[in-house]
């Protein structure tokens, strides 16, 4: 199982990369401390709070879930395919 989390990079491109933690070796919480935040100022002078991972800004992560290995997104296509998948799932299994 992997943890897997959404970061969009810093930067006009607002470019997104998927991110996953082994389930069995951080929980959901040490995952997204993996992500260090800061404060930046745009312009000197307009406080944001963005984060930093290995070198790389990003100025937002989500935590889109615990997933099988081999059920991992690989883009923001699949995440929102996972995400709407999601929720019908647990409808369908409390309703039946």
């Amino acid at each position: 199982m992997k943890h897997v989390i959404l970061a969009i990079r810093m930067g006009w491109d607002e470019e997104k990369e998927v991110i996953t933690f082994d389930a069995d070796q951080f929980t959901k919480e040490e995952a997204m401390a993996q992500f260090e935040e800061y404060i930046g100022r745009k312009d000197g002078i307009y406080p944001y709070t963005a984060y930093q991972y290995n070198g790389t800004k990003y100025y937002k992560i989500q935590y889109i879930g615990k997933v099988a290995d081999n059920k991992v997104p690989r883009n923001e296509k699949e995440i929102q395919y996972y995400l709407l998948k999601k929720p019908l799932k647990a409808l369908l299994r409390d309703n039946c």
